[in-house]
């Protein structure tokens, strides 16, 4: 007896001299936009297929200041704490054991930024008084 384990990390036993290779499931997903504010929830819902049925899902938001920024649902929304760019990470794992990753982009933009400037404006009348608003 034989234990084969893949790159995938698919692993299966063998008699003799025949070795099968398992197909890999083949993990996707959208999300709600590329771009999003921070504190506002994003959803994001996994797209996957494989041969075998998927059994498992494991969520990376990429939100490196946060201990919780994962999920293990196949629908699932998270609030990012932090702007910038972040990359999303969905690894799926099949009934044969196999599993796969998917990446994609997020940008949560930057609300904080530069103070907006104060804008007064002051008229002269003919008769020389101001009128400030």
């Amino acid at each position: 007896m034989n234990i084969v384990i893949n790159v995938n990390g698919c692993r299966d036993t063998f008699f003799g001299d025949t070795i099968w290779v398992l197909e890999p499931p083949k993990p996707s997903f959208i999300m709600a936009g590329d771009t999003a504010c921070p504190y506002k929830p994003i959803w994001f819902r996994s797209t996957s297929k494989g041969k075998y049925r998927i059994v498992k899902y494991a969520w990376k938001f990429g939100d490196g200041l946060s201990f919780t920024d994962t999920s293990s649902l196949t629908f699932t929304k998270y609030k990012y704490n932090s702007p910038f760019n972040h990359v999303v990470t969905l690894t799926t794992t099949d009934s044969a054991g196999c599993e796969a990753q998917s990446q994609q982009s997020i940008y949560i933009a930057d609300t904080a930024g530069p103070p907006r400037p104060k804008v007064n404006f002051i008229t002269v009348q003919p008769d020389g008084k101001s009128i400030a608003f």
